[in-house]
């Protein structure tokens, strides 16, 4: 290198008093023995590799990029639909809920109420009401979020806007038997943790915990199924310490219900 460097100086001074000529010959030798270097002979072969690269792979034609990325858009955000609609709502002035949303909620809660009356309770065999509730009670879903009280009394409408409601005459998770815990599906919506918005998105053996009592008695995912409004199974106390999630579906309607049972792996 120093000697090409001394070459450099060397040509450079010969110019003065050379003519063009032989400036522009001494030039395109100080070039060529540029190219000999290491460096730059690297830069030039990479440079060469990208070059070729690009004649092998044709340009992409917008006609086939604007529609994948389309699609690509619409794939990430359909899961985020129902809360996109409910934005844009928002945002024109809307409401929350509209009529026929705010009906579907006033049914659930109508729905659940009648199947805890007396003359629903004449048929079923539920468990043993129970006085010593505990009023500190709290139920963590960590997949979906909920984290939040559990609403003690007997008026559906009442508790459900507090969260998360223990059916009364169900089980505790003390007593073993079936815990049977109701939420709205979208009357909240995440963020917030009292919702069962998402209780759709557990699977088989996922887990949650309650706290009861002072004790975390931790459940696994056994089962998860849609029955109708008036399917009154799903309160029936049972032989094994369960807890059985309960909200309406499909989303924005009080057509069916999503029932998730969980079955109890350990106390703390």
């Amino acid at each position: 290198m120093h000697k090409l460097v001394k070459k450099i100086k060397q040509a450079l001074a010969r110019s003065k008093t050379a003519n063009l000529g032989i400036e522009v010959e001494q030039l395109f030798f100080t070039i060529a023995e540029l190219k000999k270097t290491t460096i730059v002979g690297r830069i030039l072969n990479w440079h060469r590799r990208q070059c070729a690269a690009r004649r092998l792979l044709p340009p992409i034609s917008w006609r086939v990029a604007v529609p994948a990325i389309v699609v690509i858009f619409v794939l990430l955000a359909y899961p985020l639909l129902p809360r996109i609609i409910y934005s844009a709502e928002q945002s024109l002035g809307q409401g929350f809920i509209d009529s026929v949303e705010r009906r579907a909620l006033d049914e659930f809660e109508t729905q659940l109420e009648t199947l805890v009356t007396a003359d629903s309770l004449a048929r079923l065999p539920i468990a043993e009401q129970r006085a010593d509730v505990d009023l500190s009670a709290k139920i963590t879903i960590d997949k979906i979020g909920v984290d939040t009280e559990i609403i003690e009394g007997a008026n559906a409408h009442t508790a459900l806007n507090q969260g998360v409601w223990r059916i009364p005459f169900t089980s505790t998770p003390d007593r073993g038997g079936n815990t049977v815990l109701t939420a709205h599906r979208y009357k909240f919506l995440p963020p917030s943790n009292k919702t069962f918005y998402l209780l759709d998105k557990l699977v088989v053996g996922d887990t949650f915990s309650i706290r009861w009592a002072g004790k975390k008695f931790i459940y696994k995912i056994s089962s998860q199924m849609v029955v109708e409004p008036d399917e009154v199974s799903v309160l029936v106390n049972s032989e094994k310490p369960i807890v059985t999630l309960v909200t309406c579906t499909p989303l924005f309607t009080s057509t069916q219900r999503l029932v998730v049972v969980g079955e109890l792996v350990t106390v703390e």
